[in-house]
């Protein structure tokens, strides 16, 4: 037993922040780096719980297997929630962006991660911002050819007037 204790402990004080570390630093901001280490995890108490049931029989693999099947799926869980999550939120608002809606506004949350999703989610509000600004100059120029035009149709009668004018001072002279 003493070996058993030996052998956790070097996977959960050395192996696994090693690997955990190796992995932060390969992936460095991004969702990979949550997801290598969420695996880690799971090797390491998968290891651990194999080491055991090699120590204490191949009997015990009848427990030993179920919870390892549980660990995993309990970290699956967690990795949904941590990521899942955040990219249907992302899914659901750019989808409204997509559709035209441009005062949808992706959450903070979001925003302030520092991963693909941040990123991607700071590029789209980037983008809603320059298509309203965009869309409000495309308003001003509107608004200034409508003006422009109803200017010149105010001309344009006047000068028809004018010209009714000349034509009948133009027939009582002859």
């Amino acid at each position: 037993m003493q070996n058993f204790i030996l052998f956790s402990a070097i996977l959960i004080f050395f192996i696994a922040p090693l690997a955990i570390g190796m992995t932060r630093i390969i992936f460095k901001h991004s969702i990979l780096s949550t997801i290598a280490t969420a695996m880690v995890i799971v090797v390491i108490f998968v290891a651990i719980l194999v080491y055991l049931v090699s120590v204490i029989g191949l009997i015990h693999m009848g427990w030993a297997a179920p919870l390892s099947i549980v660990f995993f799926i309990t970290v699956l869980f967690i990795l949904k929630n941590k990521i899942g999550v955040s990219l249907k939120l992302l899914s659901d608002k750019i989808s409204n962006i997509a559709t035209g809606d441009l005062t949808t506004r992706i959450p903070e949350g979001i925003l302030v991660r520092k991963d693909e999703l941040g990123d991607i989610s700071a590029s789209f509000t980037k983008m809603v911002t320059e298509l309203n600004s965009i869309l409000g100059e495309v308003t001003i120029k509107a608004d200034f050819v409508d003006q422009s035009s109803v200017q010149n149709s105010e001309v344009s009668t006047q000068l028809s007037q004018g010209a009714s004018e000349q034509a009948s001072s133009t027939e009582e002279v002859s």
